[in-house]
């Protein structure tokens, strides 16, 4: 008899949830990824709370020696120092990145300031030569790139707790895709 209901279901478009059909769950499915995405665009305190939680203990401690040495090999022009609250990483960095056979290079003068309670405080990323026009949308007035909002950030770092990681999957996008806007006036992506 459950197969006949079936079947029956099947030539009526509904489903076995409710009798409601395909296209109503496709609905509801667009609306809960319109939730989900305005959250982590606005997270309210309780998510960035619950986010946190979500990161293990391990990652939580300080920065370590072994994400220093890794951003020291990977971006050796890149020089550190440290102050007060975070480490430094500043100097020259060249992007020489490819996306869908465009490739975009370009030198900027950056400085990443990597908190102390990172991966639990995100960088902060800053041009200092002034190469990147100050009316791009995504930098602020003191030169501060705009990578994304906080959540992601935190999400991002819960799951890849190194540097390395923040730079390859933000700093080099983010690069790309202002040279990107700057040579033809739209994003890439």
């Amino acid at each position: 008899e459950n197969k006949l209901q079936t079947k029956v279901n099947i030539l009526n478009g509904t489903t076995a949830e409710g009798n409601k059909t395909i296209d109503q769950l496709k609905k509801e499915e667009k609306i809960k990824q319109k939730v989900i995405s305005e959250l982590i665009k606005n997270p309210t305190e309780e998510i960035k709370k619950l986010v946190i939680e979500q990161i293990p203990e391990e990652q939580k401690e300080n920065i370590d020696d072994l994400n220093i040495e890794m951003v020291k090999e990977k971006y050796s022009q890149l020089k550190m120092t440290k102050d007060k609250n975070s480490y430094i990483f500043s100097g020259e960095f060249i992007l020489n990145h490819c996306f869908k056979d465009v490739r975009m290079t370009g030198k900027f003068e950056l400085e990443i300031g990597v908190p102390e309670e990172f991966p639990l405080a995100p960088p902060k990323v800053k041009e200092l030569s002034h190469y990147i026009d100050r009316n791009y949308p995504h930098i602020y007035q003191d030169g501060q790139f705009c990578l994304a909002s906080d959540l992601e950030l935190k999400i991002f770092l819960s799951q890849n707790a190194d540097i390395c990681s923040f730079i390859d999957q933000y700093i080099i996008p983010y690069l790309y895709t202002y040279r990107f806007y700057e040579e033809y006036g739209v994003y890439p992506y």
